[in-house]
């Protein structure tokens, strides 16, 4: 039910979109204390995480650090072994979950590799799992090789909901900005900076994922578009007088061909070749 996703921001009056950067506080803020959402994830992510097999050389690789509820809340299964889940909530395990394409490029497909060790920037994690073919993270312009058990002291992180059954993104809207004042609260009574006050919550469809390309560049895109199918029109508007002018000149020539018997559809076939 992608449909019932949604991402929680917050952003200053006049920027063109929020920010999903959330304090773990806030996190367990949001979650004890809503009424709208049936689930509420948080994920933070390493584009350059050091990823090194026992006996391979260390690569950069993209990382995803997760809430336990995470695969579950998402409503994905494991291909292989299980994924980070409620028992690992004590943090007492070093335990990862990797991408289908991680696990056929550097782990070599290997079907025993539940149970194995890994290093993550340099210190040992156990394999629990393999991720199916089809999953590949909440981002549209990234793809996660391995997932890892979040920490609170790892700092902000992106909170993505579920919806409940028959909520409308509207409600959760009305409570989330509730909700948020707690937030405004605390982070005055730590700063003097008058802005804080002026941030607004935001609750946006996340159904296709977290999207930053589209958001940072989409309206960039559309002017270039739009001047382009101007560039565009005003030349086929060019090359269409080019034609016309070019077919006034030659009807004495095309007359001539049809007195020495060429029919109509010759002479298209003639025009349209040469165009």
């Amino acid at each position: 039910n992608p449909g019932q996703l949604v991402e929680l921001l917050q952003k200053y009056p006049g920027e063109p979109r929020g920010n999903g950067y959330w304090t773990w506080n806030d996190y367990l803020h949001f979650r004890q204390q809503n009424t709208v959402f049936s689930a509420l994830i948080g994920t933070s992510f390493d584009n350059i995480l050091r990823l090194q097999t026992e006996n391979g050389a260390p690569e950069r690789t993209v990382g995803e650090y997760v809430t336990p509820n995470y695969f579950s809340d998402l409503g994905v299964q494991p291909a292989l072994g299980r994924f980070i889940g409620s028992g690992d909530d004590a943090w007492s395990q070093n335990v990862a979950v990797v991408s289908w394409n991680c696990w056929r490029n550097r782990l070599h497909s290997d079907l025993r590799v539940i149970g194995k060790r890994i290093f993550v920037q340099n210190q040992p994690v156990t394999v629990v799992g393999v991720a199916p073919h089809a999953f590949v993270g909440p981002r549209i312009d990234a793809a996660t090789d391995v997932w890892l058990l979040r920490k609170p002291s790892q700092g902000t992180l992106a909170l993505l909901a579920r919806l409940k059954p028959g909520v409308t993104i509207d409600q959760a809207r009305a409570e989330m900005a509730i909700l948020y004042q707690f937030v405004i609260d605390e982070r005055s009574a730590r700063s003097n900076d008058p802005l804080v006050r002026k941030l607004k919550s935001e609750v946006e469809p996340a159904g296709n994922g977290f999207n930053s390309v589209r958001d940072r560049f989409g309206k960039p895109l559309l002017v270039l578009m739009s001047v382009v199918a101007v560039l565009l029109l005003l030349t086929c508007v060019n090359i269409a007088s080019l034609l016309l002018a070019r077919g006034a000149a030659r009807e004495r020539e095309l007359a001539v061909r049809v007195s020495l018997g060429a029919s109509r559809s010759r002479l298209l076939t003639q025009v349209l070749a040469e165009s």
